[in-house]
């Protein structure tokens, strides 16, 4: 039942009823101690202004309500004092500061229901010879052009909603800037322009701003205390990719680099994207068909120093609508947006591709047939002759006895040995004649007792196929033997060798000969003829077999003919062939320091090894202190380090390490168990009192599976009800208190392998009292992100760009144009402003560039909204189009 017009305007006006009692009567929401406080010096004029009129607070667009602003020393009411004091609702200005005004003020915002309290707080300080004692710090960019902003523009704003008009002036230490004079540029009402930044600007700033409030003319200064940094970057450079065509087929997964190279100093304020057509690739997780990845940064030095920001675009299966498509990398900076692209075709059919295939398996194959043939050629040769008789004419016609004689150094005779007589009466037949079916004539074990010497060498080798001499380096070089001219008979002479073996011989046969007689005579008789044979006749093939390595000063004792035969047929070595020197060279490990997990026994812990990033492909193992068997419980899957659950003999140190072709990187992890569902905060959170925040539930290893999963939240280890958490865990808090502070946990249910886990991290927050430190969150554009807007060409056009900045109007957001990489103010008939906006307890800048006639050179290029303050920089980017702005056409808005 609602209440009537005119109960509710009594209940209004019994709530002022409070004004006569006193503000310290009424029982009132407390906010405290306003945040900010309110700086000043003697002679200057001040504001303060209260926070109470939100819709944080009360409906205040709906409930009426009364603002009254006490003296918390003498609890009087502070009214209208003409030349001193002006209040205007939530606003309390100071025409001109005394020392007396430093203090506390209590602002009192009644309605028909409630009552709400605020203090703020004034301190007037000694004024300095040049500039304010209370100064705040800004950076400037050495070598590029810079702005400060001034920290007024709480007083602009609020002078401006009285239609009041003020000038800002800029000092420099003592010295009045001329606008457009030397390096400096007042670029609008509260920002200076610092053209080529160097180290001269490492200095004391002060904005002083001058109007007339209440019939009395006054300023109010701030003083910016400047310091030039080293760090800055030029505009991006795109080296990859180059404006071409790539054609592949589909099905096939298909990756692009985007290379930008940064010219500068430190880690650049440049974002890499890709798009496709109109569409900004987003997409990070495999999961996705068309995905990008992040690479590392790659810092170069030398004369030419900058940063590499590398985006790697990747499909893991092509269709037929990824072809015939432009894909733009582009980096966006505050120096200038260059963008290149690669059109993606069908690849033609390849006939070389079968071609290739069917010509590489067969040289595949014959290559693997020779080798198989040099490997297993006798065996091979024996199989078809066992297999295929009838494919080898038998040699029985041919009236040869033997396969081979054999000839080697016998029992007495020079380079005798029982090594070679093994080889030659037991090795040679069991692999010729037992394995391969040839058959040997050996001397010593198939000639006949009594048989003459010349008769049985003679007639065996006359019935043999070839002859293997065996040899080793002392067979020859009893004494120095040389051919011999010779053409005498020998028959006598070998008639006297078989009688005997210690006689000379001066003969020779067929023009090879020996000079002195061997002291075996069989040997020496082999050696004739089968050198003759070969050399003269051509009817025998001799085989040489060397059984052990021969120096070159070993085989100049050679018979002439032995070393002409060896020269020109080359010889069989059974020697073991030396040892070939293996260097192996190892690189240096790296390794990183230590990361610790805390975790709770029980509990699911996965460790990831980060180096992987840049090690795909190379070997990975795991161990602890140094070993390689892990503990019960720890298993590696997929070169992940899971605790299948947690143990407390877990605790220790693990290691990954990473080993390819040139390195070995190491990554340790450090595993801390206790006791207990909740484990120990690894991190500190601060928060100060009276602002909203949030908790990050760091499990980015659980949310890489994919699976099904809850999550909750634990403040001391009992349950919270929190105002929301998204699907990454992310906990939102109310405005802070000091009860809120405490170890928070993060428990993320999971089911693995039919079995149920819970992994769990925790975070301490901590809740700032002192009000001097603030948390500054980085600009985030809301819209536009990427967007086409379709104007006509000398028609006038209006852009506007929402950025969401925080929870409380900041002093240092900066809000700016630019076209084509410029500022608005090079160009003619641009006019840009901005201001805040609040919505939700949340406050927004609002930017608004105003095109009085659209030109050509303003179409299809870069033009972008740009904030900034302390903590980092966003922009957002819009292309205008020409086209018929019929009421059927739209603007395209791609986030």
């Amino acid at each position: 039942m609602g209440l009537t017009p005119t109960f509710a305007s009594l209940l209004f006006f019994l709530g002022l009823h409070g004004i006569c009692t006193g503000f310290l009567q009424e029982n009132c929401t407390n906010y405290s101690l306003q945040f900010e406080r309110v700086f000043s010096v003697p002679g200057d004029m001040a504001m303060l202004n209260s926070t109470l009129v939100s819709p944080d607070v009360f409906d205040f667009q709906t409930v009426p309500y009364n603002i009254t602003w006490y003296d918390s020393e003498t609890g009087d009411e502070i009214s209208n004092q003409t030349g001193r004091i002006v209040v205007q609702g939530e606003t309390l200005w100071f025409l001109k500061i005394t020392e007396n005004d430093s203090g506390d003020y209590v602002t009192i915002l009644r309605t028909p229901f409630r009552c709400y309290r605020q203090v703020t707080k004034l301190v007037v300080d000694q004024p300095e010879k040049c500039g304010r004692p209370r100064k705040c710090n800004q950076r400037l960019t050495k070598g590029v052009t810079d702005t400060l902003p001034c920290p007024l523009k709480d007083y602009t704003r609020k002078l401006d909603s009285y239609n009041i008009s003020s000038t800002l002036t800029w000092y420099r230490g003592c010295e009045r800037i001329v606008d457009r004079v030397g390096q400096y540029v007042y670029r609008d009402r509260t920002t200076l322009l610092i053209k080529e930044v160097g180290a001269q600007n490492n200095y004391d700033y002060t904005c002083s701003l001058n109007f007339t409030l209440g019939g009395v003319a006054g300023s109010v200064s701030e003083t910016i205390d400047a310091w030039v940094r080293d760090e800055y970057s030029m505009v991006p450079q795109v080296h990859e990719p180059t404006n071409r065509t790539i054609r592949a087929e589909i099905g096939t997964n298909f990756s692009q680099l985007c290379s930008v190279f940064v010219p500068g100093v430190g880690l650049p304020f440049v974002d890499v994207i890709w798009s496709m057509g109109n569409k900004i690739i987003d997409a990070t997780h495999p999961s996705e068909r068309v995905y990008t990845i992040a690479q590392p940064f790659r810092f170069q030095d030398g004369s030419k120093k900058g940063v590499y920001m590398e985006l790697l675009l990747a499909f893991s299966q092509l269709r037929e609508e990824d072809f015939d498509v432009n894909y733009t990398c582009q980096a966006q900076s505050g120096r200038g947006h260059p963008q290149a692209y690669f059109t993606l075709l069908a690849a033609d059919p390849n006939v070389m591709l079968p071609i290739g295939s069917v010509f590489g398996c067969v040289m595949v194959l014959f290559i693997t047939s020779v080798i198989v043939f040099y490997l297993f050629k006798v065996d091979i040769v024996l199989w078809f002759r066992k297999m295929f008789p009838v494919l080898y004419r038998s040699k029985d016609s041919d009236g040869k006895l033997y396969d081979a004689y054999v000839a080697y150094p016998q029992s007495c005779a020079i380079g005798f040995s029982v090594e070679v007589e093994t080889f030659a009466l037991h090795a040679l037949p069991h692999v010729l004649e037992k394995a391969c079916g040839y058959k040997l004539f050996i001397a010593g074990r198939d000639c006949m007792p009594g048989e003459a010497i010349v008769d049985s060498v003679v007639e065996n080798i006359q019935a043999s196929r070839r002859l293997l001499l065996l040899y080793t380096a002392s067979t020859f070089a009893s004494k120095r033997h040389t051919s011999s001219t010779s053409s005498t008979s020998s028959s006598s002479n070998n008639n006297n060798l078989s009688k005997n073996n210690n006689s000379e011989s001066t003969t020779g046969g067929g023009g090879v000969g020996f000079d002195e007689v061997y002291p075996d005579a069989r040997q020496q008789l082999e050696c004739l003829a089968a050198m003759h044979r070969a050399l003269i006749e051509g009817s025998l093939k001799v085989v040489l077999v060397e059984l052990e390595k021969i120096t070159p000063a070993q085989l100049a004792l050679f018979p002439e003919s032995v070393r002409h035969l060896r020269k020109k047929q080359g010889a069989n070595a059974f020697t073991v062939p030396p040892e070939r020197e293996i260097v192996k060279q190892m690189n240096k490990d790296h390794s990183v320091e230590t990361e610790t997990h805390h975790v709770s026994a029980g509990h699911l812990l996965l460790l990831t090894c980060h180096l992987l990033v840049a090690a795909h492909g190379a070997n990975v193992t795991w161990s602890r202190a140094g070993r390689l068997e892990l503990p019960g419980g720890a298993e590696v899957r997929d070169r992940l380090l899971w605790f299948l659950p947690v143990q407390a003999s877990h605790n220790g140190t693990y290691t990954c390490e990473i080993r390819d072709e040139t390195r070995s990187l190491k990554l340790n992890f450090g595993v801390s168990v206790s006791t207990g569902q909740c484990p120990d905060p690894p991190e500190n959170i601060s928060v100060p009192q009276g602002v909203r925040g949030g908790l990050p539930c760091k499990q980015k290893e659980i949310f890489r599976l994919n699976k099904t999963r809850s999550i909750r939240w634990m403040k001391d280890c009992r349950p919270v009800e929190p105002i929301s958490v998204d699907e990454s865990g992310y906990l939102r808090l109310p405005v802070a208190s000091e009860e809120d502070g405490g170890k928070y946990t993060c428990l993320v249910d999971i089911s693995l392998d039919g079995r149920k886990y819970t992994a769990a991290r925790s975070i301490q927050l901590t809740i700032k009292r002192d009000l001097t430190d603030a948390v500054l969150a980085k600009p985030e554009v809301m819209f536009p992100r990427w967007q086409v807007v379709v104007v006509e060409v000398g028609k006038a056009a209006e852009l506007k760009c929402l950025a969401y900045i925080g929870f409380g109007e900041d002093p240092d957001i900066v809000m700016y144009w630019t076209v084509d990489g410029k500022f608005v103010e090079e160009y003619e008939g641009l006019v840009e402003s901005w201001k805040y906006t609040h919505n939700r307890g949340r406050v927004y800048g609002l930017s608004t560039l105003s095109i009085s006639k659209v030109l050509p050179l303003f179409l299809n290029v870069s033009i972008h909204c740009n904030i900034m303050n302390r903590v980092g920089r966003n922009a957002g980017l819009v292309l205008l189009q020409e086209g018929n702005l019929s009421p059927s056409s739209t603007s395209y808005l791609f986030h």
